[in-house]
């Protein structure tokens, strides 16, 4: 909050195009400098909050529990305690059920980009040491992860300011940062919020601006640890406030919200489509008519998975309110059948619809996992995904044998 520089948090809800918001919440600190970045354990099922304190100039973290529309709040842990930049990224680890913080601490001239591994456990977190990436000049950082590849996503500048993206590798709360990739040799600017992953495609898509002030929305394809990069598309959007944000949505299409280069300053939104290793647009629309304020990261986005419509967050410039309204992307939702009688076991092969697949069924096992804890059990998710915490419906997938391998329905 601008007025005391206290952290509150605030839960919104959807029905239809209709958003409700809860009471304010109580602060969870009198001393926040900045909100880096936050996101969803899904393990614990609570939210991370990552923020630069105004005092100390640390880097902390803190847990928040929804439970309906109030938010509580566990107590503050300090993942990095020295100069931290307000600066940074953060994303949830859905193999190895982490979290993982990506930015820069100040080594006397410049950020360093590191790194860290947090483990939720109830509403308090624990942090790994932080990892030393090796490079001594960074900023402007995003991130994502990637699921069939199981390995993180950050991108940065340099100190050119160049757009640089590698992967990194998650084992435990050890990290492996591995082959860096200039996929930009100009001075660009990125975002917390410009990063995104494409279930559907299992791609990579991240927007950045360049110094003439386009948006260009770029896919990344991961392999192993590698990651290729495609050309970057001009999103027909500009910015000027280094406002805009995305999130991928189970319609199949990317959504871009930003703050309009030109006056009157109000909130557009489009569409991308991942084709290959390039970006399609469509759907362009001014979603609302107040002057936004012109600050870094005043635009935001979530997508409700369970309503599907995304949420897009901004700050507005007369008031200096707090502002979000409800859009419905365009496409259709492939929805699931599961239930807890008609699961019979893993596909081992990968084929084309409508075509024959070889399946390891009940009392049988499959060695396709990754990510497992041995002896645990796991059942599956409605996106088909595993986990120890039952789901709804509750569908018992196995237990598993070895971090690969699992014996299904046992």
């Amino acid at each position: 909050d601008v007025g005391d520089g206290d952290g509150y948090g605030n839960v919104l809800s959807t029905s239809g195009t209709t958003l409700t918001a809860g009471s304010k919440s109580s602060n969870f600190s009198g001393t926040v400098g900045a909100i880096i970045d936050s996101v969803y354990d899904e393990e614990s099922g609570n939210h991370v909050i990552f923020y630069y304190d105004s005092v100390s100039q640390y880097g902390y973290s803190v847990i928040a529990t929804i439970s309906g529309t109030s938010v509580t709040y566990g107590t503050p842990v300090a993942f990095h305690s020295a100069n931290t930049s307000s600066w940074g990224t953060c994303f949830y680890d859905s193999t190895n059920k982490k979290v993982v913080w990506a930015g820069g601490t100040f080594n006397g001239s410049a950020y360093s980009l590191k790194a860290i591994v947090g483990t939720v456990s109830g509403t308090s977190i624990n942090f790994g040491t932080i990892s030393d990436s090796g490079v001594s000049s960074s900023d402007y950082y995003c991130s994502a992860y990637d699921k069939n590849s199981a390995v993180g996503v950050v991108a940065y500048v340099d100190s050119n300011y160049y757009g640089n993206i590698r992967t990194i590798s998650i084992s435990g709360t050890s990290i492996t940062w591995n082959t860096s990739v200039l996929f930009e040799a100009s001075s660009i600017n990125m975002l917390k919020d410009g990063m995104t992953y494409d279930e559907i495609n299992n791609k990579i898509v991240l927007f950045f601006r360049i110094s003439s002030e386009h948006i260009q929305g770029i896919v990344g394809t991961v392999s192993g640890t590698s990651i290729s990069m495609g050309t970057a598309v001009y999103s027909t959007y500009d910015d000027t406030g280094y406002s805009f944000a995305c999130v991928w949505t189970k319609q199949g299409v990317v959504a871009l919200v930003n703050r309009n280069a030109s006056s009157p300053k109000y909130l557009q939104y489009i569409e991308a489509t991942v084709s290959g290793t390039s970006l399609t647009y469509a759907g362009a629309t001014t979603l609302n008519s107040q002057f936004l304020a012109n600050e870094f990261n005043i635009v935001s986005i979530a997508y409700n998975s369970s309503t599907y419509n995304v949420v897009p967050f901004y700050i507005e410039e007369a008031t200096r309110d707090a502002q979000a309204l409800v859009v419905y992307p365009s496409g259709s939702i492939l929805t699931n059948n599961l239930t807890s009688n008609n699961f019979i076991g893993f596909a081992q092969n990968t084929v084309a619809d409508n075509e024959d697949v070889k399946v390891a069924i009940i009392s049988q096992s499959d060695e396709n996992q990754s990510g497992l804890t041995t002896a645990s059990q796991y059942y599956v998710q409605t996106d088909g995904t595993l986990s120890t915490t039952a789901g709804t419906p509750s569908v018992l997938g196995g237990t598993a044998l070895s971090s690969t391998k699992i014996l299904i329905k046992s």
